[in-house]
């Protein structure tokens, strides 16, 4: 893992949406519920990349990779799940993050922060569900 500061961005507010990019061969069909979602390995990962999305668009995202479909979170949600948000601007994107863990950042994010993840965000054009 890189050498940095794992800080909470509080600048994220807890009622931003974040995006995270998803490419077709991590999208799953909920056992449950039998809608589309994404997969574990989108979310079982040292640093999960995402973008707030008040600070970027679709089309912008659509430029990174045409094929993703955009999982939305909200920060407080996130939060929740006991993750920190850290800001990670690239060149020509300020809106970037990486999404850590809290108690041990740069360590895979548990089963359990990764399950919150998929379950519990809607994709981008869709109705957040009612706990959101």
């Amino acid at each position: 893992m890189p050498d940095r500061e794992w800080i909470d961005d509080g600048n994220v507010q807890g009622d931003a949406i974040l995006w995270r990019g998803v490419v077709p061969d991590l999208i799953d069909t909920d056992q449950l519920t039998g809608l589309q979602i994404p997969s574990d390995g989108a979310f079982r990962t040292h640093e999960v990349s995402m973008n707030v999305a008040a600070e970027t668009s679709v089309a912008a995202m659509y430029a990174i990779n045409a094929t993703w479909r955009l999982w939305c979170l909200r920060a407080r949600q996130i939060r929740s799940f006991g993750c920190i948000i850290v800001r990670a601007a690239e060149e020509g994107d300020n809106s970037h993050v990486l999404v850590v863990r809290g108690d041990r950042p740069g360590s895979r994010l548990s089963g359990s922060m990764a399950n919150s993840m998929r379950r519990k965000g809607w994709w981008n054009g869709e109705e957040p569900p009612a706990q959101s």
